[in-house]
């Protein structure tokens, strides 16, 4: 690990010296030494913010586990266990476009989504249907011919790489299972027909005591400028470009293994972040494995977290202590068993931040809320809270990220 870091570190140096057209910004950062902490508030990171309050019908009761929240132009795609839901732009429900069941035309409540925004399409990965990729016109509200997939079974991830091409990631079942003709790319590139047209191959290895030849995939994220992937066990964040990968956060530590296990020693790290990012910070997680705990009779991992904050102006980071959400008044202090920041404002490809709400959250909220936030905005905020009632929809914040960010400057 130590080579591969130093190595990393002399490309950077000699990228410097090329064109500046050439030049991508490469942070790094030493997160085992990283002594300053800082707390965030919501009215730091956010900007032009406005609430839309999801229309509440018998038709359209979203539940607490939403796995697919997509903002565009002038529509809001939620998706529930229950199905996909469609909202316009300020929130009135229009359709529920897809159930969840074993009938035609409908889904299983194992997917993975991804929304093509440029041609307003709804791609889904059904665990349940895994040669290929379902394709939902929301504009027509039907199905159209699914997309087959160049390497069949399920996909870890996939989004829509320049506009005409599927880039995805497969999971490692080939090589757990010993398929005898296993898929051997971390990450591959196909058309819309089917058709293979490029591949990173697999070459970065996972220790497994019953299991020889086992690699590591790469896990997708859109990014602000670049997509940018990980290797699965790896923590070294790259930019993809002209098929082609590039340091793009580097993360330093003093002790790590040269090659990482399927199933972790205790105090093995792990670096994650979010699937989208905006061009302004990014909040990433450093989990440390702290071994399993005996809960009801079943083995469950324990990991301590700790989050960083990046301002990506100048390249600073921090270990985040608290977060405030200063809307609610709510102020967290974070610790290392926190999955993730409560109330942290999710970014879209788009370019848009948002916040979910619901009912009891503002219920509970107190009445104090921070003048850093337009007057308009806490007018609508105390209007939503008084008439809201726990059985209704989630209430979103949108925005775009605060520039200049005055967080680490």
């Amino acid at each position: 690990m130590k080579k591969t870091i130093l190595i990393i570190i002399i490309v950077f140096t000699s990228c410097q010296s090329r064109n500046s057209s050439e030049h991508t910004t490469i942070f790094y950062a030493n997160l085992d030494d990283c002594k300053t902490q800082v707390n965030i508030k919501l009215s730091d990171l956010i900007d032009s913010c406005r609430f839309i309050q999801l229309e509440t019908t018998s038709e359209s009761i979203i539940d607490n586990n939403i796995n697919l929240l997509y903002i565009a132009k002038n529509q809001i795609l939620i998706g529930d266990r229950n199905g996909v839901y469609k909202f316009s732009g300020d929130g009135k429900f229009i359709k529920k476009l897809i159930n969840t069941g074993r009938g035609p035309n409908e889904i299983s409540g194992y997917c993975l989504f991804h929304y093509y925004e440029a041609k307003n399409l709804l791609l889904i990965d059904d665990r349940l249907a895994s040669k290929y990729i379902l394709c939902y016109d929301i504009q027509s509200e039907c199905f159209r011919t699914p997309i087959k997939k160049c390497f069949p079974g399920n996909w870890s991830n996939f989004i829509v790489y320049e506009d005409s091409l599927l880039m995805g990631s497969a999971l490692l079942g080939g090589y757990l299972t010993q398929d005898p003709d296993p898929n051997p790319y971390a990450l591959f590139i196909q058309n819309f027909k089917g058709d293979f047209i490029f591949g990173i191959e697999s070459t970065k290895k996972l220790i497994h005591e019953n299991i020889n030849g086992l690699y590591q995939r790469m896990s997708i994220h859109s990014g602000d400028k670049y997509v940018h992937v990980k290797n699965s066990h790896d923590d070294t964040i790259f930019n993809f470009k002209n098929n082609r990968i590039s340091p793009y956060l580097i993360p330093l530590f003093k002790n790590s293994s040269d090659i990482p296990k399927l199933l972790p020693d205790a105090g093995t790290k792990h670096l994650s972040w979010e699937k989208y990012e905006n061009r302004v910070f990014m909040i990433f997680n450093l989990s440390e494995f702290g071994g399993w705990e005996n809960k009801n009779g079943f083995a469950r991992a324990v990991y301590n977290n700790n989050f960083y904050f990046l301002n990506k102006s100048n390249g600073k980071y921090a270990k985040v202590k608290t977060y405030t959400d200063d809307l609610l008044g709510k102020v967290t202090d974070i610790d290392a068993s926190m999955n993730s920041i409560p109330g942290a404002p999710n970014s879209l490809p788009n370019g848009k931040l948002y916040v979910l709400y619901f009912p009891h959250e503002l219920s509970n909220s107190i009445n104090q809320i921070s003048s850093a936030f337009p007057k308009k905005l806490l007018s609508e905020f105390s209007l939503i809270k008084e008439n809201i009632i726990e059985t209704d929809n989630p209430i979103l914040l949108i925005g775009v990220p605060k520039t200049p960010l005055l967080i680490l400057k």
